[in-house]
C-alpha cells in the first residue's frame, strides 16, 4: 500500500508542493526517537521551519532525502517564498 499524506481537512497533497512533518511523524519514518530528529536538525542534517509557537516542522522532500540516505539534499535549504505549506500534516496508510 502506498503512503499518501493528507491535511487537516483530509485533501490528499499533491507532490509538487512543500509539505510540513510533524516530528513524530518524520521519526516513525526514519525510524528513530523524537529526539534524534530534533538532534539531526539542531546539527543541520534535517530542513525545518518553526510554527509561531516554535514547533518545529520538518520538509518532507529533506525527511525523504534522509530516508533514502541522501544526506547532503536532506540538509539542502530552499527560499521560504518558493514554498506551499499546509496546516497540519498526518501520514495516512
Amino acid at each position: 500500500m502506498t503512503t499518501q499524506l493528507v491535511d487537516s481537512d483530509g485533501t490528499v497533497i499533491e507532490h509538487g508542493h512543500e509539505v510540513l512533518i510533524l516530528p513524530r511523524d518524520a521519526a516513525r519514518i526514519l525510524a528513530v526517537n523524537v529526539r534524534t530528529i530534533n538532534n539531526w536538525a539542531t546539527a543541520g542534517r534535517l530542513r525545518f521551519t518553526k510554527t509561531r509557537g516554535g514547533h518545529k516542522r520538518y520538509f518532507a522532500d529533506s525527511i525523504r532525502a534522509a530516508y533514502e540516505g541522501r544526506w547532503d539534499d536532506a540538509a539542502t535549504a530552499k527560499p521560504l517564498e518558493d514554498m506551499h505549506v499546509c496546516d497540519v500534516i498526518q501520514i495516512v496508510e
